[in-house]
């Protein structure tokens, strides 16, 4: 299937083919110029793993052309075409592999149901694919998967139906047949059945994608659903005890590596050998030297190296880098660039180079535009303690505070009492400084876009008419697990503030049918307002959920990118505050 400029030659590829894979620039609609340096990123899918890999396109009589070699035994493969600032959404192939009788590989109908989804298209594939390959299990998963969204009401007992013929007997075991069981047993809320399958596809299994992608299925499951306890820390130890065997793996690094460097208290040793093995196969990767270095400050060692590490993952970053290692949007490189140099600030502090770690926090700050982080605030006020300069402490602690730091408060308190040897002014000085800083603050606001529309209780919603009030916005759709997450601690938010004095409105990117039947079952209390792709646009949405809180003047106050439990906690001190 190809799209806009682009073209495969020949078009149903066979195993041993070399196919030509050509870029158009003077085709309408094209986005990039003939001069232009055009990368090509691709992912050929395999039965039970995957490749990904790039390779920049040459000029070739005014087009752009890159050769490709199809192995034996891959199904499929995806391409996207990129610069190393811009990425062409209309331009990409995505083709079945064919074998070479000519019959689609195992796994390239599988690939279609993806691709395909539609109320028939992906069980046109499901079936198709069972049908040359009745031994590939792993095909229900991604069954299950579009029956939730295309059969919402009857998937639990879709899945009980074939769940219970899968498990008769004379059906041969195999990775792909146990990473869907554990799906659909996660699926059917059986956490416990799930987690004896993975504890099975480790122990027999561990260097499959299929039992990666399974521990990683079952995370994001447990989170959406919002279940702790038990379940998630025995698959913690699951991971943990897979990455200690050969943290190394490719497939691991893929699934798990970033996963463990987040946890509270990683494993240095785990992470350091994988980091070490990833930098030897991808040098030009920006991850594997952030993700060390990012641990080594977790654990306070090495810092020195650590500063080095963080330097050559700045340099990758800011080159565009990542976009030949799975970024093909930019939109990743562009949310990682403030926590990255967040991370060189506070590494160049604890090394004592206040300099360089001012630097670095002054390009976060400038990095994040709209969006809200009183944490690169809070930074700058340590720095600028280390250095003694406390009117400039004072003056980052404000802007902290302004942006919801909920430390900020006592910091204020206890470095205006060690300035003036009391506090008993410190309250009206404080409300005086908050002051100076909202009138200051509102110069370099830019107007909310303007939108007129029509809400799902018939409501029309006028932006304009909403000046003097305090206007939140949701920007969300059905099937993204962090939004649901957030859903109750926003309906908290709506309780507790007056409809006259704060308006919540809700931009869905579904339409309205979908959204009637998921409101019944999961209540959310925001105006909301479906098929809002358009007003996503205007707004530069790009990340799912992105909040949007509006001053009283109409101005864009703060952007918070991110679902997360607690994110009413965030909200709630800077709404309170416009309201002032």
């Amino acid at each position: 299937m190809a799209a806009g400029p682009t073209k495969l030659t020949p078009d149903n590829p066979k195993w041993g083919d070399t196919v030509t894979v050509t870029y158009d620039p003077m085709v309408r609609d094209a986005k990039f110029q003939p001069g232009d340096t055009v990368y090509i990123y691709y992912q050929l899918k395999f039965p039970g793993f995957s490749k990904n890999g790039w390779a920049k396109m040459d000029a070739k009589d005014g087009t752009f052309q890159r050769d490709i070699r199809i192995p034996q035994e891959s199904s499929f493969v995806y391409m996207d075409f990129m610069t190393m600032d811009s990425w062409d959404q209309n331009a990409n192939l995505r083709s079945m592999i064919f074998r070479q009788d000519e019959v689609p590989a195992e796994g390239a109908w599988q690939s279609r149901i993806w691709t395909d989804a539609s109320v028939t298209g992906y069980l046109e594939a499901f079936n198709n694919e069972r049908k040359l390959y009745p031994g590939n299990y792993s095909v229900y998963r991604d069954k299950w998967w579009n029956d939730g969204v295309f059969k919402k009401a009857d998937q639990k007992a879709i899945i009980g139906r074939e769940i219970a013929a899968l498990k008769q007997e004379g059906i041969k075991e195999s990775p792909g047949l146990l990473g869907s069981l554990s799906c659909g047993y996660l699926l059917l809320d059986d956490d416990k059945a799930s987690r004896e399958v993975l504890q099975r596809m480790v122990r027999i299994y561990p260097d499959r994608e299929d039992t990666a992608w399974a521990l990683r299925e079952y995370d994001s499951l447990m989170f959406a659903k919002q279940i702790e306890g038990e379940g998630p820390e025995e698959v913690k130890r699951l991971k943990i005890e897979l990455l200690r065997k050969d943290p190394g793996s490719k497939i691991l690094r893929d699934y798990m590596l970033p996963w463990i460097s987040y946890e509270k208290d990683p494993p240095l040793d785990i992470v350091r050998a994988g980091c070490e093995a990833w930098l030897k196969d991808e040098p030009d990767n920006p991850t594997p030297y952030y993700t060390l270095a990012m641990v080594l400050l977790e654990k306070n060692e090495g810092l020195n190296e650590a500063a080095g590490l963080i330097v050559k993952a700045l340099d990758r970053l800011v080159a565009g880098k990542l976009r030949l290692f799975g970024d093909i949007t930019g939109s990743r490189s562009e949310r990682s660039l403030p926590d990255w140099y967040a991370t060189a600030a506070a590494i160049h502090e604890k090394l004592g180079d206040f300099s360089a770690a001012l630097a670095a926090i002054e390009a976060a700050q400038s990095l994040a535009k709209e969006e809200n982080r009183p944490d690169l605030f809070m930074r700058e006020a340590s720095i600028w303690r280390s250095l003694g300069y406390f009117d400039k402490v004072e003056k980052s602690l404000l802007e902290a505070r302004r942006r919801g730091a909920k430390k900020a408060d006592e910091e204020l308190r206890e470095i205006y009492r060690q300035r003036r040897k009391t506090d008993e002014e410190f309250d009206a000085w404080l409300a005086g400084k908050t002051q100076e800083q909202s009138t200051a603050a509102s110069r370099d606001k830019k107007p909310a876009p303007g939108f007129e529309v029509k809400a799902l209780d018939g409501d029309t919603v006028r932006l304009a008419d909403l000046k003097g009030k305090v206007v939140v916005l949701n920007f969300w759709y059905i099937g993204c697990a962090p939004c649901q997450v957030e859903m109750p601690g926003l309906n908290k938010l709506v309780e507790e503030f007056k409809p006259g004095e704060v308006v919540f409105i809700g931009f869905a990117l579904d339409d309205q049918s979908h959204l009637g039947e998921f409101l019944k079952k999961t209540p959310f209390n925001y105006k909301i307002i479906a098929g809002s792709s358009s007003i996503t646009k205007q707004y530069g949405v790009s990340a799912y959920p992105t909040h949007v809180v509006i001053n009283k003047q109409g101005l864009v106050e703060f952007t918070i990118t991110g679902g997360s439990t607690d994110i009413q906690e965030k909200l709630r001190p800077l709404i309170r505050g416009l309201l002032k």
